[in-house]
């Protein structure tokens, strides 16, 4: 008799596709969670808040200090508020940062170059 194991379908958001920022994070080959460890490191020390690991679902990220919970618990209104999400597979790597456009001008500033935070900043002021 064989046991046969069904390898999870990671689920994505459709908004990693047009995000206004992605980064990916690959970690240390053979070390399990190192790529997520990475990308939690990041995060917090910019100042964004992740949800909890829920295989196969993305992890939410909001920038500021925000209990965020699993993915199967959020409902479709709490998902549209996220500010970006991580994908991929969590354990063995790589693990996809993506910031949606919807997040706040400064929480994108945070994570991208200052060329890149300016422009960001203008379009904001344009649209104003």
């Amino acid at each position: 008799m064989s046991i046969i194991h069904r390898l999870p379908q990671y689920q994505t958001d459709p908004r990693a596709d047009q995000a206004a920022f992605t980064k990916e994070f690959a970690g240390t080959p053979g070390v399990a969670f190192s790529a997520l460890t990475e990308a939690q490191a990041y995060l917090k020390e910019r100042g964004f808040s992740f949800g909890q690991l829920c295989v196969p679902s993305p992890i939410g990220v909001m920038h500021g200090r925000c209990a965020i919970p699993k993915w199967r618990h959020l409902t479709p209104d709490e998902i549209d508020m996220l500010h970006g999400t991580l994908t991929g597979d969590h354990r063995n790597g790589p693990v996809k940062l993506s910031l949606f456009w919807s997040a706040p001008s400064v929480a994108i500033a945070k994570v991208a170059s200052p060329g890149y935070a300016l422009a960001v900043s203008m379009l904001e002021g344009a649209a104003r």
